[in-house]
Order: structure tokens, then C-alpha cells, then sequence
């Protein structure tokens, strides 16, 4: 017990410490007193959009996908969330923005939406840089649509190249998704994606191993989310 103790709480001020510059043990023990660890199955629903729940999220192992579902039931993917990364924060509006499924068996930091509003009310800083953060998710989640709109598949593939390049702060980065679940997320279809990839790869842009994509092009280091 003693061990699960000491894990959850090393979990929870890995997420503090993540998010917040407000880092203190009192902050870190009231937070882990009303924690608890999670574990989803590979398919496993998290919550669904519009629904009500109680947590914010941290990945600690795994891989959950986020996405949302239109007017004519098709699924838009919005993002993929790694080990290391918080998600969910949107709860605290009131209900979850979007959908959340484990893609593997994932273990999750669930954090007590209550309790991290109690600390908010304490703490002013803490309650800008958690409001920062659900601007920073409405943001990107407004952007994400907008570059579906505005986007043809090409650009919308070079511009998530160069996101991920960001992430992996490398031009060789490694997709983290099979080609028809990138497919999906780019909202095209994988016998288009092949063919862009193709294309890229006969104009010497990338490079491509397997998951293993190299950046090659300037183009990439130019374009803008």
C-alpha cells in the first residue's frame, strides 16, 4: 500500500509539475488525497462528448485518442495523447468538449475536478495558468477545425508533419499512428493519403521507413499550423 501511495503521489506532482509553476507539497497533498489510478482497456471508452464526469486526466502509460463526433455521426479525430501529457481540462466547464478512447491498454492519473477547483479558489495563479490551459485546448481545437476547412489533404498532412516535428524536436519523427487512423485524423480517405505520401516522396520532400517519416523539404520548416 505503502507503494501505491508513494507512486500515486511521484504521478501527481509529475502532472503539477507539468502544468503548474505554482508547485508546492500542500498543493501536490491535497490533490493526490482525492487522485486515483485508472486503468482502460485497448478500445476503452474514457468519456464521451458532452457528458458530465469528475476528472482531468494524465496519460501514464498508453495512448488515448481524442475526438469529436458531427452532426452526421462521423468521427473527426482531434488528437492523440501520449504518456506524459494531461488532457480533460475542459470539465471544469461543465461536461467534456470531446470524446476520449484508449487505442492501448493505458494507465491514467485521474484527477478530482472539485478538488483542483478548491485549490483554485486558494491560489489566483494557479486559477490563471488552469484557465490559460482550457484556453490553450479551445484554441487548438478551433484551429484543428478550422485547418479542416480551410486545408486541402496535402497541406493539412504537411502541416501535422510539422507539428509532429515540433513534438519530437526532430526532422525524423516517427508517426504514431497506423496510415489508416492518420487517414482518419486527416479526414481523407488512406488510398489519397498513400497517394500523397507517394508524391511527397517522388519530389525527394520526405523520406519514409515503415512509422519512420524524414522531414526533407524546406517546406516543412516553413509551414505554420
Amino acid at each position: 500500500m505503502i507503494i501505491v501511495k508513494g507512486f500515486k503521489k511521484r504521478l501527481v506532482k509529475d502532472y503539477v509539475t507539468q502544468r503548474y509553476s505554482s508547485v508546492n507539497d500542500c498543493f501536490v497533498d491535497n490533490l493526490c488525497k482525492s487522485c486515483c489510478i485508472k486503468c482502460k482497456k485497448k478500445w476503452e471508452t474514457l468519456f464521451l462528448q458532452g457528458e458530465c464526469g469528475e476528472h482531468i486526466y494524465y496519460l501514464v502509460s498508453g495512448l488515448v485518442k481524442l475526438y469529436r463526433v458531427n452532426d452526421s455521426g462521423r468521427e473527426v479525430i482531434v488528437k492523440f495523447i501520449r504518456a506524459g501529457e494531461s488532457f480533460g481540462h475542459g470539465i471544469l466547464g461543465g461536461v467534456y468538449p470531446l470524446c476520449a478512447m484508449a487505442l492501448s491498454n493505458s494507465e491514467l492519473l485521474a484527477i478530482d475536478r472539485e478538488k483542483l477547483r478548491e485549490e483554485m479558489k486558494r491560489d489566483h495563479v494557479l486559477m490563471d495558468e488552469v484557465l490559460s490551459i482550457i484556453n490553450k485546448e479551445i484554441n487548438n481545437l478551433t484551429n484543428f477545425i478550422g485547418n479542416l476547412s480551410l486545408l486541402d489533404c496535402k497541406a493539412r498532412f504537411i502541416s501535422y508533419l510539422n507539428n509532429l516535428s515540433k513534438e519530437q524536436k526532430s526532422t525524423s519523427v516517427m508517426l504514431p499512428m497506423p496510415k489508416c487512423e492518420l487517414a482518419m485524423f486527416l479526414a481523407t480517405t488512406p488510398e489519397n493519403l498513400s497517394r500523397i505520401m507517394r508524391q511527397l516522396i517522388d519530389n525527394k520532400e520526405i523520406e519514409v521507413t515503415g512509422r519512420r517519416v524524414v522531414l526533407i523539404g524546406d517546406d516543412y520548416q516553413n509551414q505554420k499550423p
